[in-house]
C-alpha cells in the first residue's frame, strides 16, 4: 500500500521540492509553481509509477489563467 510518504519522495524526485516541505495540504500550484509543462510532466509520470489512468486530467484547470494569457 502506499503511503503519503511514498508520494512525497515521488514529488522530491519529480520536482526537487523538498519532501520536509510536503504536507497533506501542500498547494504544488501556489506554494510551489508547479504549472504548465511541468504540472503536465508531473501528473503524467505519477499516473505512469502508480499505474493511474490519468488520460482525463485536463492540466488547463489546474493552471493560472495569467499563464494561459498570450496578450
Amino acid at each position: 500500500m502506499t503511503k503519503l510518504n511514498d508520494i512525497y519522495q515521488f514529488i522530491e524526485k519529480e520536482t526537487g521540492i523538498k519532501t520536509n516541505q510536503l504536507h497533506p495540504k501542500s498547494d504544488l500550484f501556489e506554494e510551489f509553481g508547479v504549472y504548465g509543462d511541468d504540472l503536465f510532466d508531473l501528473v503524467e509520470s505519477f499516473g505512469n509509477f502508480y499505474a493511474v489512468n490519468v488520460d482525463s486530467f485536463l492540466w488547463y484547470f489546474w493552471t493560472s489563467h495569467s499563464l494561459l494569457d498570450t496578450q
